[in-house]
């Protein structure tokens, strides 16, 4: 839940929707400056990416404010914050907002899942043997 985050998403407005949008932005200004959000908006796309001083509930406020507004509207924004393990992603549908917290793992791959026939193990072993060759024979110079 760092300060500086960056995120990145679309979310799909309906006629109705993006009316109340436009109609709210008349009145109260638009909503980037409202919310201090990247936001682009074509047909019925809109596009949020960027990143700036910004909390997590600020970006949940706004896409529960969207919510409010176009109860239709659905898509994703994925953040990720100043923090390692900072990462989330914000999912609008069914009239809902749901947080999805994430975490990246790296998984140790297991020698007996590799698999790869007898020539290719042999093409891996010769340049592997060059390549140690070179390296004996650029050390044999550099003694000279």
């Amino acid at each position: 839940m760092g300060y500086e985050t960056y995120y990145n998403g679309t979310i799909t407005l309906s006629e109705k929707g993006k009316k109340r949008i436009e109609q709210y932005e008349k009145e109260k200004g638009k909503l980037d400056d409202l919310f201090w959000i990247d936001i682009e908006i074509e047909e019925l796309e809109m596009s949020l990416c960027g990143d700036g001083k910004l909390y997590d509930e600020e970006l949940q406020n706004f896409c529960y404010f969207l919510v409010k507004i176009d109860e239709d509207c659905f898509g994703e924004i994925e953040c990720d914050g100043e923090e390692r393990d900072d990462l989330w992603k914000v999912i609008i549908k069914n009239g809902e907002m749901e947080i999805q917290r994430g975490f990246i793992t790296y998984e140790k791959e297991k020698g007996d899942e590799f698999s790869a026939d007898i020539n290719t193990l042999k093409k891996i072993y010769e340049v592997t043997k060059q390549k140690k060759l070179m390296k004996e024979i650029m050390l044999k110079e550099l003694e000279k």
